[in-house]
């Protein structure tokens, strides 16, 4: 018998923990389904590659979302037999809370177990293993990469430009420019060229011919040495092109056993700054002493969570009498979100040394246990927790109450007569599991997001407060992606619910057509989609560019400016003549070291070249100053003059300079258009923000498409709980997610038109949820 209860108890449990685990490993995985199918489709990465990258990135996520999950298994399966009065039941039969918390702790070790082996050993792996295998698929493909007509820099200090490619992916009249720096600077101009990649060897090769060399320092540009080649095989640095991902590894990617070696060899460094009396080496030390430190106790403080949230949430889930399984839920998103502020601030505060180093991982532990304990005492002896206290009233209250008859409440009639009582229960429940639902994406995005991005912080030594602003402004892009699956879970939930009940068979019985009685699920999806619009319109452009400004500033990388393509080379509409400038002020139309290369396309070489040290436009003209011009006869420079001052017209090349080089997620939908009027104006390939401009009108539609094909599943999931929804809604989710990555990078890469790769999978899907609704009997 015993063997029995506890096989029912952890059933109970087991159920809501892989819902959790799959709603939290779903958000985690938004990002990445977006990604894997860009890497195949449009980077041309192998499908076994990609694979290997889905599969080394599940341990990570698997690591942090398990203990979240285990707290949402204990607190909805008890919630939902608290709620069905099962709990007391138990109580009757003399079966306590001791008796109880033995299958929870089993449930509790498993979870202790899964967690250990997977924060210690198995994600510290797949991390570094991720990396590698990143790195390696980009250069793999790096050949194949480089795009005619356009820059590219496949490594840094190496930028490469030519016009056709042939059919073996060689490469016709090729600029090339490397060893850029403030005093010289090669440029390479070749007939044909090439470059092949060895990954295995770590080796890449560029192999040019008919190349002319120009080399010139600019300190001393009177001096023109020039190198004819009729064939050039150039080793490239394979550390620049390679990365540095075969490296030592950061504490994150360290296993336990390498973490405690690293450690030891932190401890001799320091000893040996003490001997030595090197007051900055030893305090390089002890920093990396803590991190070790920090990181070894927060592999072991995170899968002890387990335990606390068993000890935490028995005493919670049997007090819930009412929300069942969903009520748990949202319980335990506040219970994990309070758990990772205060596991996160400690971490904050051991790395800079105010608390040692065990307190800071362990402090949140210590505290949710004694809380848990001091709740599952409490609850044991049955004494009522604070908030289930009844309010006392004054005896004159209770005079009155007696007194008073009872005042049947008067309703207002509805503005709308089409607006009837039942449209307005249906939209209470509907509007309350959104805002549930809501409340906890949002949530789950926001912890998941700033824990995904802690290293940065403590790597760059930047406040605690900018990272939290950076989740702040991200917080608009996370509502606006996870719209359509709230209306997809809304609709499941509350029409799931309604089928549960028997609602809904007694509108059928009262003559309300299902078509009917889904009118204000269908009117929200609308009014979600109006909010995703505005949003994408009015909100999303401004925080997208706060949160890419306070990026830009925790990762110290310099501010973004407006030229385009973020690039320091460009070339004009006829691509014969080229650009080149150390900096571009937009707002002053002013360059400094600009340079301005004119080429005869047939022969392939340089007609004119020249420099200035600072440069102006004025009236679609541009004013050199303190440089030297140089002209050239079939190749051969033969006049160099310096001057003071020189005019150059800019003619219709404004555009190059003034282009906004803002993302499309940064951008309104007018701005995007005129975007991908002035790059195809421009000569550029428009195909990836045309694709993305037609997504813009696309998206905010998904939340209709997503109500149209929940509605069938909640009328036959109905009867199986919430939960059940939740998994069906996760699971269309996830599939439909996949569908707008494939559709959109088959855009991308031109296979699809741009209209076809943003409304493909609308079509696709709306047709398959009008048509299993149209079969709902009515």
């Amino acid at each position: 018998m015993g063997m029995r209860f506890d096989r029912y108890v952890l059933r109970e449990v087991t159920t809501p923990f892989f819902i959790g685990l799959g709603v939290y490993s779903f958000v985690l995985l938004m990002n990445q389904l977006l990604l894997y199918p860009e890497l195949f489709i449009s980077r041309g990465v192998p499908l076994g590659m990609v694979l290997r990258l889905l599969l080394d990135v599940i341990p990570g996520i698997l690591a942090f979302t398990v203990p979240m999950s285990v707290m949402m298994g204990v607190l909805a399966g008890l919630s939902r037999l608290s709620s069905d009065s099962e709990i007391t039941a138990f109580k009757s039969l003399g079966v306590g809370h001791a008796r109880l918390l033995a299958p929870l702790l089993l449930f509790g070790l498993a979870g202790w177990a899964a967690t250990s082996y997977l924060a210690q050993y198995a994600a510290p792996a797949a991390n570094f293993r991720f990396q590698r295998t990143f790195a390696e698929a980009l250069v793999q493909r790096a050949e194949t990469q480089i795009s005619p007509r356009t820059f590219n820099q496949p490594i840094p200090g190496l930028t490469i430009f030519y016009r056709e490619s042939g059919p073996a992916r060689d490469w016709s009249k090729v600029f090339l420019v490397s060893n850029e720096s403030r005093t010289g600077q090669k440029i390479v101009l070749a007939r044909e060229g090439r470059l092949s990649v060895l990954p295995e060897a770590r080796r890449a090769v560029l192999r040019l011919s008919d190349a002319v060399e120009h080399d010139v320092d600019m300190n001393d540009p009177a001096k023109y040495p020039m190198t004819f080649s009729g064939r050039v095989e150039e080793e490239l640095d394979g550390e620049k092109l390679f990365g540095d991902y075969t490296a030592v590894k950061r504490q994150r990617e360290m296993t336990i056993g390498e973490l405690r070696r690293s450690r030891l060899e932190a401890l001799a460094r320091r000893a040996e700054a003490v001997r030595s009396g090197n007051a900055p080496a030893r305090a390089e030390a002890e920093m990396d002493i803590r991190r070790h430190e920090v990181e070894i106790h927060k592999k072991y403080a995170l899968p002890f969570a387990c335990w606390i949230f068993v000890f935490l949430g028995l005493p919670l889930g049997v007090s819930t009498r009412r929300g069942g399984r969903a009520g748990g839920f949202t319980l335990s998103i506040i219970i994990i979100f309070l758990y990772y502020v205060l596991i996160t601030a400690g971490e904050n505060m051991a790395i800079k040394g105010r608390v040692a180093p065990w307190f800071g991982m362990w402090g949140a532990d210590i505290v949710f246990g004694i809380l848990g304990l001091w709740l599952f005492a409490a609850s044991a002896r049955e004494i009522p927790f604070p908030a289930r206290w009844p309010r006392r009233r004054r005896p004159a209250e209770a005079d009155e109450s007696a007194a008073a008859p009872p005042v049947p409440a008067v309703r207002p009639r509805p503005v709308l007569p089409v607006f009837r009582t039942l449209d307005r229960y249906v939209l209470r429940k509907y509007l309350f599991i959104a805002g549930l639902a809501l409340a906890s994406l949002a949530a789950v995005s926001a912890i998941i997001t700033f824990f995904e991005q802690i290293d940065n912080l403590y790597e760059h030594g930047k406040p605690i407060g900018l990272l939290l602003s950076y989740v702040a402004f991200r917080m608009p892009e996370f509502i606006h992606i996870g719209l359509p699956v709230l209306a997809l879970m809304a609709t499941l939930l509350a029409f799931g619910l309604l089928t549960k009940t028997n609602e809904l068979t007694a509108m059928k019985a009262c003559g309300i057509s299902v078509f009917r009685a889904v009118a204000p699920a269908l009117l929200m999806a609308l009014v979600l989609g109006l909010l995703s619009f505005y949003l994408q319109e009015r909100v999303l452009p401004g925080s997208n560019r706060s949160a890419q400004a306070v990026w830009d500033e925790l990762n110290d990388a310099p501010p973004r400016t407006v030229a385009v393509f973020h690039q320091r080379w460009v070339a004009n509409r006829a691509r014969d003549r080229f650009y080149h400038y150390r900096y571009f002020d937009p707002d002053k139309a002013a360059w400094s070291g600009l340079q301005i290369i004119d080429l005869d396309v047939e022969r392939w070489t340089i007609r004119r070249r020249l420099y200035a040290e600072r440069a102006e436009l004025r009236d679609g003209t541009i004013i050199l100053h303190n440089g030297w011009t140089r002209e050239f006869r079939d190749g051969i420079p033969i006049t160099y003059d310096p001057f003071e001052a020189e005019e150059v017209p800019l003619l219709d090349e404004r555009s190059l300079f003034f282009t906004s080089s803002k993302e499309p997620s940064q951008m309104t939908y007018g701005e995007l258009r005129r975007h991908v009027r002035e790059i195809r104006g421009l000569g550029f390939d428009a195909r990836r923000p045309q694709v993305d401009l037609a997504v813009k009108l696309a998206f905010p539609w998904v939340a209709l498409i997503m109500t149209l094909l929940g509605l069938p599943f909640a009328f036959a999931m109905g009867k199986r709980g919430a939960l059940v929804g939740i998994a069906a809604s996760l699971g269309i989710a996830v599939v439909y997610w996949v569908a707008l990555g494939i559709f959109k990078n088959l855009g991308y890469v031109g296979i699809l038109s741009a209209s076809l790769a943003a409304w493909g999978p609308n079509v696709l899907f709306g047709l398959l949820g009008g048509w299993l609704f149209l079969r709902v009997r009515t």
